[in-house]
């Protein structure tokens, strides 16, 4: 074969063999449907459209469906804020651990108001779900703090049970813990320590201690309240300060007060006296007249007598201090008797009239604190041993500070919660009383006053406090109108509305409690005279006169409420 014909041979096998090669690589190697496929544009836009689509479904109900959980999780959250605020509410009228019984009507509360909050945010559609789940757990509480938990599943997913088969999560768990806890507070108790505090409620007369009585029933729902507090308030550390000023006509200091005023001058023996005579020969309708009387030197009285028991007169200028106005030590009182009968004549020398003259002229009996003819007898029985005559006879002779030792004396504001509740403990009505309210809001803001605190002595509790940040609130208990000084009337009220008005002007809050039911037309003097002591007129959102009391269950209320309107709220989480 000629050379030129084999060259061409050779050339058309290379040819042949590079046709070959490019047949199979990738882009000739696809099957010819695929790449018939590939080569239709429109195919390809197609498919990418549907998947993009799928995805953005998915990406939606994701979307849609964490929205509703989150909602879902919020609206438990709120549910479960609304339950423990009512537990709270519901848990401050318990004193002590809660017992299984108080657990089970909380939890009822706490359901009632968890379930109203979730129906209220939840399609009606998942009603009946969302009650059958429902789960509320109230655990023993600890230092007054109210936890909670609320569970329930409140119908899952919308679009992602379609979509990807995921139903939610099921039921949804939310915790909540409320701590009440006390503002820095000054709190100041005037307890009426009249006679008529024995009696009970409806106005008959018990023996003292019986636990019927308005002063145990009152004495009890005090305790309570500072249970309540000494909670909220963690205890020994607790950011309030309590004081006591038991009253009646007259109110006494306690032995540490009695030793400071008597060294500094502050409380000083009066010399001499003006006594009201019943003028001689003539009628009750002529007005007494004062005779001046000297007294024996305070180192004459007898021995038991001459230590001052801490009672002290009235001073009209309430809030000058001790040291700038001394006080006068009671010895002698100047004033009328004040127990039935309300108008006897009192002087320290006896009147030389006797009893018999006295009802003659249609005078009261006359009583004088002379011990003359007695020197033979104690000193014990001078200053606290009875009484010397009859009242047919000479004048009635009565002792020097008589029952003064028998009445509580004031405690200044104090942080220790327990020392407060023994003194309460050991409040009993005092025979030969009568009430001046005035005289228990003056020494309570006395107690309150910030230029007062040195004369208390000691550091005051207080006193890391910015006066501006402190809540300062009297409590007033009493059981009926003033009937002192004598006579009452017009000259009582304007007392007692003076020293209310002067408090509140300090930015003092006064609660007003009567011991006593005054809804009967009667009492309706007293249930005004507590009402325009109150701050109601200053807060009308508040709650500051509990004047209506006619059950033992009324008084412990009045204090609870009380306790309420002391206390707030504080989210722990």
């Amino acid at each position: 074969m000629p050379r030129r014909n084999r060259m061409s041979i050779r050339a058309d096998a290379g040819r042949s063999r590079a046709r070959s090669r490019a047949r199979s690589s990738p882009r000739f190697g696809l099957p010819r449907s695929v790449r018939r496929f590939l080569a239709d544009t429109r195919a390809a836009v197609g498919i990418t459209s549907a998947l993009v689509t799928v995805m953005f479904l998915a990406a939606t109900g994701l979307i849609v469906d964490h929205v509703w959980l989150v909602g879902q999780r919020d609206t438990t959250k709120n549910a479960v804020d609304a339950a423990t605020m009512a537990a709270t509410q519901q848990m401050e009228s318990l004193t002590g651990e809660m017992s299984e019984e108080d657990r089970t009507r909380v939890a009822a509360t706490a359901r009632r108001y968890a379930l109203l909050n979730i129906l209220g945010n939840t399609p009606s559609a998942n009603a009946d779900q969302t009650r059958r789940t429902l789960q509320v757990d109230v655990p023993e509480s600890a230092g007054g703090k109210v936890d909670l938990t609320v569970r329930a599943d409140l119908g899952g997913t919308l679009l992602s049970r379609g979509l990807l088969g995921y139903a939610g999560p099921g039921s949804i768990e939310q915790r909540a813990s409320v701590q009440p806890s006390i503002a820095p507070t000054e709190l100041v108790f005037a307890f009426d320590m009249s006679l008529s505090m024995r009696k009970d409620l409806a106005g008959r007369s018990l023996r003292v201690g019986d636990k019927n009585s308005r002063m145990e029933i009152v004495k009890q729902a005090a305790l309570d309240l500072l249970d309540v507090l000494e909670a909220a308030g963690t205890g020994s550390n607790a950011p309030f300060a309590v004081g006591l000023v038991p009253w009646h006509h007259h109110v006494r200091l306690g032995a540490t007060a009695r030793a400071a005023w008597e060294a500094n001058g502050w409380a000083a023996y009066a010399a001499q006296r003006d006594y009201p005579h019943p003028p001689p020969g003539k009628g009750p309708a002529s007005p007494a007249h004062p005779v001046t009387q000297i007294l024996p030197a305070k180192s004459a009285l007898p021995t038991t007598c001459g230590a001052w028991a801490g009672c002290l007169d009235l001073r009209t200028d309430r809030l000058a201090l001790p040291s700038a106005s001394p006080f006068v030590m009671r010895f002698f009182s100047p004033e009328p008797g004040i127990y039935p009968p309300y108008s006897h004549y009192i002087s320290f020398k006896c009147q030389t009239y006797t009893g018999s003259q006295a009802y003659t002229n249609g005078w009261w009996y006359a009583r004088c604190y002379d011990w003359s003819g007695l020197e033979t007898q104690t000193d014990s029985f001078k200053c606290g041993g009875g009484y010397s005559s009859t009242m047919s006879g000479a004048p009635l002779k009565i002792l020097p500070q008589e029952y003064c030792t028998d009445q509580p004396a004031v405690l200044p504001l104090t942080t220790d919660v327990q020392a407060v509740k023994t003194a309460i403990g050991a409040f009993a009505p005092l025979r030969n009383s009568a009430t001046n309210s005035a005289l228990g809001v003056t020494w309570a803001h006395r107690l309150l006053a910030p230029a007062w605190r040195t004369v208390w002595g000691g550091a005051h509790p207080m006193a890391s406090t910015e006066e501006q940040n402190l809540k300062k609130v009297l409590v007033l208990l009493t059981d009926g109108e003033d009937n002192h000084p004598n006579p009452s009337g017009p000259a009582t009220d304007a007392s007692r509305a003076a020293a209310c008005t002067a408090i509140k002007g300090a930015g003092v809050r006064v609660f007003t409690i009567s011991a006593m039911n005054t809804s009967a037309s009667r009492h309706a003097h007293l249930a005004a005279q507590l009402r325009a002591c109150s701050s109601q007129a200053d807060d009308p959102d508040g709650t500051y006169a509990f004047v209506n009391n006619a059950t033992p269950q009324n008084l412990a209320e009045a204090f609870r409420e009380i306790g309420r309107q002391l206390l707030v709220m504080r989210r722990v989480y």
